[in-house]
């Protein structure tokens, strides 16, 4: 069987997916078969719609195949989505552009979740008109979880009475290990302006 990934190239799904650097478009979903895993050394940029969700998919029925991305993802209020086995990252960044709420992050495996880098998936700037913009949601799970840190904060609105962007949910669940954690969850709500309510943390 063969898989078309978005970086244009035919895969088969039995095979390992590797690359160094890359700029994803579209879904990669492998097959059932033994070394079903995805590998990224470098840099990730996610170039989907903004608001829509980017799978990683190497979840199936006997064979989980392991994620593991050791550069950098960014990927402006865009969402993403992690599936499969053991799972391996640096820095997640889906904070949103201008006016834009920041995209949601979710790492289920049915083996160890490590993120080594920060998850920042707050709000993004804000702009003057419109209420400031909400932080996406983060979700891990795993058998075990480990995580540096999560910054999913709302944005302050700084004029014309507008009302502050939610803090992103976090949630963090290790179905039968443990759970380490490095640094700060953040959720916190974004400042109102003037007569603006504030948001309220995740």
């Amino acid at each position: 069987r063969i898989v078309q990934h978005p970086l244009g190239i035919a895969q088969r799904a039995h095979d390992e997916a590797q690359f160094a650097t890359a700029t994803l478009s579209g879904n990669i979903v492998t097959g059932d078969s033994a070394g079903n895993s995805v590998t990224i050394t470098g840099a990730v940029t996610l170039n989907h719609a903004v608001g829509t969700t980017l799978t990683i998919d190497t979840d199936n029925a006997t064979n989980d195949g392991t994620i593991s991305i050791s550069g950098t993802v960014t990927g402006a209020g865009r969402h993403l989505a992690l599936l499969g086995g053991t799972i391996s990252t640096a820095a997640l960044t889906t904070t949103g552009g201008s006016n834009q709420d920041g995209g949601a992050v979710t790492l289920t495996g049915s083996g160890a979740v490590t993120v080594s880098g920060t998850i920042t998936s707050s709000g993004g700037r804000f702009r003057a008109g419109t209420p400031g913009r909400s932080a996406g949601a983060v979700a891990l799970t795993g058998s075990s979880v480990t995580l540096a840190a999560v910054t999913a904060a709302g944005t302050s609105a700084t004029a014309g009475g507008q009302s502050g962007g939610q803090g992103g949910a976090i949630l963090v669940d290790a179905t039968a290990g443990t759970i380490t954690v490095g640094g700060n969850l953040t959720t916190t709500g974004g400042n109102g302006n003037g007569a603006g309510t504030g948001g309220n943390a995740g």
